[in-house]
């Protein structure tokens, strides 16, 4: 999961470093992932012999996190609507604790203030102005990409064992890249970027999807979202380092609260 983490922060690092962003971004990245797992996945026996139902309900999933999100920036704050965007991990503790799947006890208090710790350091790090026509609005588009995030992330880890985790990716990888293709007729990126998202998913995104959904078949959906914040630290590091991007020791302390909040998790007893 870490590794995976890490690509996709590079992902996003070489994402800000081509000025580009959006929906059309999220598309061109798209199609790059969707060429190399299907180069993978036709190397298999009967790849595509998948549960479609499943598939597509996981490709509409990962088009609502997207596309709740860029709503979000555009009508709130991006300092409160990255933050939220980025609340799974405490949706699904939340939900846990609602269904009595676990103890409400101080470690179960301890690690949801040290996520909402790290929300808020994400969210003080995030930059810009975002939208303000609509903020309440925004917000709600923001939880609600988190919401499809953390309903992703609990039906992989519940239904994984029933398909090819390389097919499955690369489906939902061509879905997303056609749902999203539009929006290419609204940015008209110079070749130069398209090549290089292009490359960037080829290369980026679609080992760190293969390794994600590998983790994310084996490890509780509370632990693999806590570590997919992660991306908020990795990103703007690889930035600095790769691009002359700005990194500060906020960014950095982000993992501080990340890392305790991995700790009591991996720690705790599970609930019966």
């Amino acid at each position: 999961m870490a590794a995976g983490v890490v690509l996709f922060g590079l992902l996003g690092a070489i994402v800000a470093a081509l000025s580009a962003s959006g929906l059309a971004a999220a598309c061109l990245v798209s199609a790059g992932s969707a060429v190399t797992l299907t180069a993978l996945a036709l190397r298999t026996p009967r790849p595509f012999a998948l549960p479609w139902r499943l598939v597509g309900g996981l490709a509409v999933l990962n088009l609502a996190q997207i596309g709740f999100y860029y709503l979000a920036l555009k009508l709130a704050p991006v300092g409160p609507a990255a933050a939220l965007h980025l609340a799974a991990p405490v949706l699904l503790v939340g939900y846990a604790l609602a269904r009595r799947r676990r103890t409400l006890d101080a470690r179960a208090l301890l690690t949801l203030a040290l996520l909402v710790g790290a929300l808020a350091l994400a969210g003080a790090t995030s930059g810009g102005a975002g939208g303000s026509r609509s903020p309440l609005l925004g917000l709600a588009f923001a939880l609600l990409s988190a919401a499809a995030m953390a309903a992703m992330i609990t039906v992989i880890f519940r239904q994984a064992e029933r398909m090819s985790l390389v097919a499955a990716n690369a489906s939902k990888a061509w879905l997303g890249a056609l749902a999203l293709a539009p929006a290419l007729a609204f940015s008209s990126p110079t070749l130069h970027v398209t090549l290089g998202l292009l490359g960037a998913g080829a290369l980026l995104a679609a080992p760190g999807l293969v390794l994600v959904w590998w983790a994310l078949a084996r490890v509780s959906p509370q632990i693999t979202s806590i570590i997919d914040l992660g991306e908020a630290v990795v990103t703007p590091a690889a930035g600095a380092a790769l691009f002359g991007l700005v990194f500060t020791l906020l960014h950095a302390a982000i993992m501080l609260p990340l890392l305790a909040a991995v700790w009591l998790e991996l720690s705790r007893k599970r609930d019966v």
